[in-house]
């Protein structure tokens, strides 16, 4: 029985999977291939890809070639494989005059690019971002190899750290502590010991080694 019940269940199993496919099948066999099939790549220059696409990391800058990466290595560190490379030099902060980063060449290996986004969620100035290019097919390993920051691009002003406003905080006088008068407490009379009057024997010199004699 078990035999026979095995096979009328896989039998079960595969007319289920046949339906599935059937109905997809003849629901769309007089349905316009343009609307299913992607002509790819014959519309690659048309072709856009959704919102979520991770195609490559890039870095926007806004119409003056500016960007916001400020050269803090934190997407370095947060790379697992290594694929972000930074190279920076010092230049002097105009509001501080000390010493500041300032980024050279951003590195990016999209050959080593695992699209995990770490990259990404650990930049404090958001300057890195999701890029939806798909078109990566090249036949030097090389050209893999880009530089997120384009040519001549700056730091954008607005980014560069500003010292922070040194808050003085008002000093509070203390009250006074409220003098206490010391309190001198009279001293108490000291008690006179308390004298048993003599009985009339030993007033009269009687002594105990009279007692004896007697």
């Amino acid at each position: 029985m078990n035999y026979f019940t095995s096979i009328i269940s896989a039998i079960k199993s595969l007319l289920i999977g046949m339906n599935v496919t059937g109905v997809y099948f003849f629901r769309n066999l007089f349905t316009r291939k343009d609307i299913i099939t992607v002509q790819y790549p014959d519309n690659i220059d048309t072709l856009k890809m959704f919102d979520r696409f991770r195609g490559e990391v890039v870095m926007p800058h806004n119409e003056l070639n500016q960007h916001k990466c400020d050269a803090c290595t934190m997407c370095e560190i947060a790379c697992p494989n290594g694929s972000i490379e930074i190279v920076f030099d010092k230049a002097e902060n105009p509001h501080t005059g000390k010493p500041m980063k300032v980024i050279k060449n951003h590195i990016y290996h999209l050959e080593m690019c695992t699209m995990c986004g770490l990259c990404i969620e650990a930049c404090p100035q958001e300057a890195i971002v999701w890029g939806q290019g798909f078109h990566h097919v090249t036949q030097n390993r090389g050209d893999l190899t880009k530089s997120l920051n384009l040519p001549g691009s700056e730091l954008d002003p607005t980014r560069i750290k500003k010292p922070k406003p040194k808050v003085v905080k008002p000093k509070v006088a203390k009250p006074a502590a409220p003098k206490v008068e010391a309190k001198v407490e009279a001293e108490a009379p000291i008690a006179k010991e308390d004298k048993k009057p003599l009985s009339p024997k030993a007033s009269e010199g009687e002594t105990s080694t009279d007692k004896i004699e007697k």
